[in-house]
């Protein structure tokens, strides 16, 4: 219970920037991508916080004055499945606002079908 909470304090230190990148993956994935998009969406933002993630645990093993103990592997790959179930969940409301958004493909209507009534 303790992860999960210091996991849903940290969701702020990715930015903004990295915030609005998240959004835009989601929703341009639902809004012009195929049904099977929308994983592929997912997935993108998943590899993205897992690249931010190594990059933040570099920088800090890196720095001089750091304590790490550097046997937190498990814990370090829990953190970040944890993190990412958690962004894609929020991104979620964003996925359906633009799956809701998609135009109906004229093309798979019938011919005889009227779009003007």
């Amino acid at each position: 219970m303790l992860m999960l909470l210091l996991n849903l304090l940290s969701l702020p230190t990715y930015g903004i920037m990295w915030w609005l990148i998240f959004a835009a993956v989601a929703f341009c994935t639902a809004r012009y991508g195929f049904w099977w998009s929308v994983p592929v969406g997912h997935i993108v933002t998943a590899v993205i916080i897992y690249v931010l993630d190594v990059m933040w645990a570099q920088a800090v093993m890196q720095k001089p004055d750091s304590n790490w103990d550097g046997d937190l592997d498990m814990l370090f790959a829990c953190g970040i499945l944890v993190r990412v179930l958690m962004v894609n969940t929020l991104l979620l409301p964003i996925t359906v606002l633009g799956g809701r958004g998609r135009k109906p493909d004229l093309r798979k209507l019938p011919k005889d079908y009227d779009i003007i009534p």
